[in-house]
């Protein structure tokens, strides 16, 4: 088989569950509702027009500077600490930290924001 005949296959079943799944859908149930949630496309616009206020701690002086409050930059800023080095700075954009691995929670659960994993070294 080739890789277009299988993709076309596959399209089709999707297809085919995907109107399976409506017509199982209760109409008096009400319509599933939410938005899209971080990274917002106005702040990234604003950081490349030029656009954002100055940060508060401009001017500081700190050994190592941080900047993404992802994984990465949060385990780099916890070993640091663990490592007693106090002398960092964490810098995000958004409201939160977390990046990818930025998580909600409601009344049901709790939930991911972004990917719903984490590779592990091996």
């Amino acid at each position: 088989m080739e890789r277009r005949d299988f993709l076309k296959a596959g399209g089709a079943i999707c297809a085919g569950l995907g109107a399976v799944a409506a017509l199982h859908w209760p109409a008096s149930r009400t319509p599933l509702a939410g938005t899209l949630a971080r990274p917002g496309m106005d702040l990234g616009h604003a950081l490349r027009d030029g656009g954002l206020a100055q940060a508060a701690k401009a001017g500081e002086k700190v050994a190592v500077l941080i900047v993404g409050g992802g994984v990465a930059g949060l385990t780099a800023a916890y070993h640091l600490s663990q490592a007693g080095m106090t002398d960092h700075l964490l810098l995000e954009m958004e409201d939160t930290v977390g990046g990818n691995a930025a998580w909600g929670e409601n009344a049901v659960t709790r939930f991911p924001w972004g990917a719903h994993y984490l590779p592990l070294p091996s």
